[in-house]
């Protein structure tokens, strides 16, 4: 974690056409084609991604041939909450039970289970701006949805994170354990600044957004000693609105990025190999193996070396992805033969390029078809670029479920308590805020 401030926006260095309703009872159901997947919705007034479908305005939901069919035998109701229907791959229809949130839900034989987080197939996503090829330094509104979190009141710089969708943040769990305590009055204590570049001026044509935070919610398996499950999503408390600086990421699959990368020789061997062939902006740097086709970076205001001040200025880094037994290996010559490096892990970088302090709690993405995905969160590492020593982040992919049911309790967690009133369940504020930042956690951090 680090202490940097952002002080009046500057950057002060220290260390670290619908159709009509159709009830239940008529087993009329709107044909969705196996494979067809619902963009984000919006479902009892709160908003999402995507198009927005609204129960209480009696729309159906219509496939993408805007088909109606009749389906008596294929399709059977339930009612369930809004969420589970969505994410079993069903529709819902009406209002049904005694909460407002649950729905009558049909749910086709061969529904397949779809998500909610940003893919191409379902939401514009992962879009990289300018790139005028500087090595080592973004372009401005280049990593569009790289976040800083700061805290209140003087703005210093706590981690990196990213722009999952316009109303939730994603970042390390190391990051923001400590404040768990303060939750109940977190949107007085902590922000996040969308579209930041350059810390140290505001004179730029690109101005960042700021916006408090809600609610954390940390991965229940995490552990601040040895960084497991490192991983946290942050709410906002009004959605942030997509502009050329302010953009979202896109979720990868488990499995889409596989890597069987040798180890730190044969990236950087590789590295120099393609930076003589083509420049960055045309090439797709090879990590050997079948990783070969990705590109990937880390991003972060971090310290460009162990020694080096924090950069001003958004810096990227171009790192090769490490295999997972090869990155086990390389960690337990460090930690010595009793480390396991978690399957819920990811490694990447080379001698002289890593992550570094300060770039703790952003994102490590890599390029797929022209579209960026959030492979991994910067967790920890041994240094900065050591020689066959890799960073390690938390990769996202194995966190798909936990991510969808969290913004799905949160949006339950929301409704009701719109109807209830929000009540506080946690005390204290500001006042013991420095103390509990002592906590005990792994100086492995970044």
């Amino acid at each position: 974690m680090d202490s940097t401030a952002f002080v009046s926006s500057s950057l002060v260095t220290s260390s670290r056409s619908s159709t009509s309703l159709m009830s239940c009872s008529s087993w009329n159901h709107v044909s969705r084609p196996k494979g067809w997947s619902l963009t984000l919705m919006s479902l009892v007034g709160i908003s999402v991604i995507g198009f927005l479908v609204s129960l209480t305005s009696a729309q159906d939901i219509l496939s993408e041939n805007n088909f109606i069919a009749d389906h008596d035998h294929d399709f059977g109701c339930g009612c369930m909450e809004y969420w589970s229907c969505i994410t079993r791959g069903g529709n819902p229809y009406s209002y049904c039970g005694i909460h407002a949130h649950e729905v009558c839900c049909f749910v086709p034989r061969n529904a397949e289970p779809i998500g909610i987080l940003p893919t191409p197939s379902r939401a514009r996503c992962g879009k990289k701006g300018f790139d005028a090829g500087h090595e080592g330094e973004a372009d401005m509104a280049e990593w569009p949805w790289h976040a800083a979190i700061l805290e209140k009141p003087q703005d210093l710089y706590v981690c990196g994170s990213t722009l999952l969708d316009e109303s939730w943040i994603l970042t390390a769990a190391h990051c923001v354990d400590d404040y768990l305590p303060f939750v109940s009055t977190i949107d007085q204590i902590l922000k996040v600044r969308l579209g930041e570049y350059d810390v140290s001026t505001t004179a730029e044509p690109l101005r960042h957004e700021e916006f408090n935070i809600t609610n954390i919610v940390i991965h229940p398996g995490f552990n601040n000693s040895t960084l497991v499950h490192d991983i946290a999503l942050l709410k906002l408390e009004r959605p942030a609105k997509r502009k050329q600086n302010i953009d979202v990421v896109c979720m990868p699959k488990p499995g889409d990025f596989d890597h069987h990368e040798k180890g730190d020789e044969a990236s950087s061997a590789s590295f120099a190999r393609n930076r003589a062939s083509s420049s960055r902006q045309h090439s797709h740097h090879s990590t050997n193996g079948s990783s070969g086709e990705h590109q990937c970076y880390v991003t972060g205001w971090g310290r460009r070396s162990e020694t080096s001040e924090h950069s001003l200025v958004l810096k990227e880094i171009h790192v090769p992805l490490w295999d997972h037994d090869n990155c086990n290996g390389a960690l337990q010559a460090q930690f010595g033969p009793a480390y396991h490096l978690p399957d819920t892990a990811v490694c990447a970088g080379a001698e002289g390029r890593d992550a570094c302090d300060g770039d703790g709690g952003g994102p490590l993405v890599c390029e797929k078809n022209g579209q960026w995905y959030q492979v991994g969160i910067v967790s920890f590492g041994i240094g900065c670029g050591r020689r066959n020593v890799p960073g390690v982040y938390t990769r996202v992919s194995a966190y798909e479920n936990w991510i969808e049911e969290t913004i799905l309790k949160e949006k339950k967690r929301t409704a009701t308590s719109r109807r209830q009133g929000r009540q506080s369940q946690f005390g204290g504020g500001n006042g013991e805020l420095r103390h509990l930042r002592a906590r005990r956690l792994s100086p492995l951090a970044r």
